[in-house]
């Protein structure tokens, strides 16, 4: 409650690109497309810096919400 916007939120229409998001279907998918580190496409180590991220989603009582979909 603390951390909660004091002002009601402003509702933003989607634009058509945000509403016809591109489907991808499973068998287009290789076995490390969900791999954020190493590539399907190519071998070898990652270039660059890894960053580890942790993520807790919780509702607004502070308990973990299980069906959270985070996109990075």
């Amino acid at each position: 409650m603390l951390r909660s916007p004091r002002n009601t939120l402003v509702s933003i229409p989607q634009s058509l690109s945000e509403g016809t998001a591109p489907a991808v279907a499973a068998e287009e998918l290789g076995a490390l497309d969900g791999d954020l580190i190493r590539n399907d496409a190519k071998t070898g180590m990652p270039i660059g810096e890894q960053t580890i991220v942790h993520v807790s989603v919780r509702d607004q009582l502070g308990r973990p919400e299980k069906s959270a979909l985070v996109e990075v």
